[in-house]
């Protein structure tokens, strides 16, 4: 993973990824919904199996390069992450691992946004998702809604994953919306 120095490449990027990011740190609904998104929110630490899942979803996509961007993008530094799963296992630790991140390719055909408290939000075409969920959307809500019940979490914490999270992408499958 390499810090790439700010030149006309990193302010474009860094340009585009905001059109898709809302304060605080969430995935734009306008964004998503324009782009017929699947999102799910994921509690996983960065494990090798959630990498290889990851890893082979991006791949599947035609990627051999994407880039991690700090959060908040107004004070953002940019690396560029080979796809693999050894890299992206990476992101979960050192410095970078206590940074919110968004994950995405030059072209934003898909995000992931890493934050730093043990949760991810992955976001793409439905196919991109589910291979990098590793599970049905269904399973993986489950799991990241016991997660955001747990009692020893605080409770506005609780509150912003299950409001401002769950409840958010409940209705992101990512299938082409029927019209009537």
């Amino acid at each position: 993973m390499n810090q790439l120095p700010e030149n006309a490449f990193t302010t474009t990027l860094r340009g585009k990824a905001d059109s898709l990011i809302e304060p605080p740190h969430l995935l734009s609904l306008s964004w998503l919904k324009s782009h017929e998104w699947a999102v799910v929110p994921v509690y996983e630490d960065i494990d090798y199996r959630f990498a290889e899942w990851i890893s082979e979803a991006i791949r599947g996509q035609g990627y051999t390069t994407c880039y991690a961007l700090t959060l908040p993008l107004s004070d953002s530094r940019i690396f560029e992450v080979e796809v693999s799963q050894e890299s992206l296992y990476a992101l979960g630790f050192g410095y970078i691992s206590t940074q919110n991140l968004l994950i995405v390719p030059e072209n934003l055909s898909f995000a992931i946004l890493k934050m730093s408290t043990e949760y991810f939000i992955l976001g793409g075409d439905h196919s991109f998702v589910r291979k990098a969920v590793g599970t049905s959307f269904e399973t993986a809500r489950k799991i990241f809604e016991r997660y955001a019940n747990d009692e020893i979490l605080p409770p506005a914490f609780r509150d912003h994953l299950l409001k401002e999270v769950l409840k958010r992408y409940a209705s992101f499958d990512g299938l082409p919306t029927p019209h009537a």
